[in-house]
């Protein structure tokens, strides 16, 4: 077994909150199976992420097209079954449609939550960003997917008008409405974390 190590903030309610998910579900021990190592230093931590909403000078949001996806989340049920049928694993990774989502990511050992973000962000956009506040915090208590995700608001500095990785086909800029109509046609990753965070994000605006 290994101990789990609390990412820092610099935000205090990230950290209080973090710390108060990982006493609830982890109890005293805060370790972990050491089977999770080879994932660990593949992926990054399962249980801790961080994602953003970063606008640009027009206000618009940075979204990440997502070039690969696992089988079990393609959309087209045609092609999963024929997948499927044909003996890959549902959790395999394949080219596809992984449809749009907003930048996230797990935190690698050692990594602030901020410093996570902005990794991620420039890995799978090429932009780089100044985070500006926390809009709030996500939390996922499924015992097989257990996470908790702080949602930041920052600013586009600099990056590229066009990115393609094996991440990422394609980046774009949008504005809230566009995005929450991709969630009605069934064009988002993530529906409900982005709708959460879009959500938050109105708000926030409201707010100041």
């Amino acid at each position: 077994m290994s101990k789990i190590i609390i990412p820092e903030s610099c935000y205090p309610e990230v950290a209080v909150t973090v710390t108060r998910w990982v006493d609830t579900y982890f109890g005293p021990t805060l370790s972990y199976d050491d089977s999770l190592q080879a994932s660990i230093n593949q992926w990054g931590l399962p249980w801790f992420r961080a994602g953003a909403i970063v606008r640009n000078a027009e206000g618009k949001i940075l979204m990440m097209h997502e070039g690969r996806v696992q089988i079990k989340k393609i959309k087209d049920e045609v092609l999963k079954n024929q997948l499927l049928s044909a003996g890959r694993k549902p959790s395999e990774w394949v080219d596809g449609d992984g449809g749009w989502n907003l930048p996230s990511g797990r935190l690698k050992p050692g990594e602030s939550f901020e410093d996570g973000v902005q990794r991620e962000i420039k890995e799978e956009s090429g932009w780089d960003i100044a985070i500006k506040d926390c809009l709030h915090i996500r939390q996922s208590n499924k015992p097989s997917n257990m996470y908790i995700l702080p949602v930041y608001l920052a600013e586009a500095i600099a990056g590229p008008e066009r990115y393609k990785t094996a991440e990422t086909s394609e980046i774009g800029w949008f504005l809230e409405s566009e995005i929450l109509g991709m969630c009605d046609k069934g064009l988002l990753r993530s529906p409900e974390f982005v709708t959460e965070s879009i959500n938050s994000y109105k708000g926030y605006l409201e707010a100041h």
